[in-house]
């Protein structure tokens, strides 16, 4: 009887232990929300151009989906990395802005981290390598990612394969997008090519609010650009997960990239309406008035 009690003993702390550290989640199913939820549903805007739909986990909101379409070229991306107020005051009243947010981290000295290059001019040459996502804005408003841990970036016509981690090549890359008045800024690279480029497990450190940017194509190859605003406190490889789950099996996508954008002391985030008024929702805490840098897309009739 002794010897039954100890293994009695022994089962019930073992039971007691498992139920006390239970298996981490394998993330939640994101859905496009209806009105059943009370939480509203899709609006389009600019001659359907620009879709903004709520998500939801259940019945929890989860946040907001932002969808620009590149098809007809009238949807436009532009970055503001320096001296980015006054900037973009002085650009918007030419330019029908459709939503601007943060965009690239920064450091103690208000600098965009990461190699950072502003309309050709180059703020920041340092390339950091913990942050594999080189993004590049051209003038005529499209977006290119670079998985820079791949070594093989290309630009240029014709074109040149490049690994910035050389000071040759990366002098190279400068001297072009200097000659071309591309902008360019580098960030965490989440998803590259439909594949996670992060560990989830590993990435479970500090629960936030996230916003990520999603460069993707549909099932007919058209390029959207897409904001994924997530107002459920999240971790980072969670949030990763689950918005690529989404993109992939709900929505159809390929994925071409993911990116992480700020959120922190600059969580800034303004969408306007057709009669550029700003939406209530999505929407961020932070004015534009305090930005250090900023992305922004606007419409265009030409």
């Amino acid at each position: 009887m002794a010897h039954l009690s100890k293994f009695l003993l022994l089962g019930i702390l073992l039971l007691v232990g498992t139920e006390s550290h239970p298996p981490k989640s394998e993330g939640i199913k994101i859905s496009t929300a209806t009105t059943d939820y009370g939480i509203g549903k899709t609006q389009y805007y600019r001659n359907n151009s620009v879709a903004v739909t709520p998500l939801a986990a259940g019945l929890t909101p989860y946040g907001h989906e932002i969808e620009f379409k590149r098809k007809s070229g009238r949807i436009k991306a532009k970055y503001f990395a320096t001296n980015a107020v006054s900037n973009y005051t002085e650009w918007r009243p030419y330019n029908d802005v459709v939503l601007v947010c943060s965009g690239a981290f920064t450091n103690d000295y208000e600098t965009p981290m990461g190699i950072t290059i502003d309309g050709g001019k180059l703020v920041n040459k340092l390339v950091d390598t913990k942050m594999d996502g080189l993004v590049v804005v051209y003038p005529n408003g499209g977006i290119a990612v670079s998985n820079l841990e791949d070594g093989n970036l290309r630009y240029g016509s014709p074109e040149t394969v490049a690994d910035l981690r050389s000071y040759r090549d990366l002098q190279g890359f400068i001297n072009w997008a200097a000659q071309e008045r591309a902008t360019v800024f580098q960030t965490q690279l989440l998803a590259y090519d439909n594949q996670l480029k992060l560990d989830v497990p590993k990435a479970r450190t500090s629960p936030a609010q996230r916003r990520l940017l999603v460069i993707a194509k549909n099932a007919m190859g058209e390029v959207l650009h897409l904001i994924y605003n997530i107002t459920t406190s999240e971790y980072l490889g969670d949030a990763a997960s689950n918005v690529l789950r989404y993109a992939n099996q709900e929505r159809g996508l390929n994925v071409v990239a993911m990116l992480n954008l700020d959120t922190g002391a600059e969580d800034i985030l303004e969408v306007y309406n057709d009669y550029g008024f700003k939406v209530t929702e999505p929407t961020g805490p932070v004015p534009v008035a305090n930005a250090v840098n900023l992305v922004a897309w606007s419409y265009s009739l030409n």
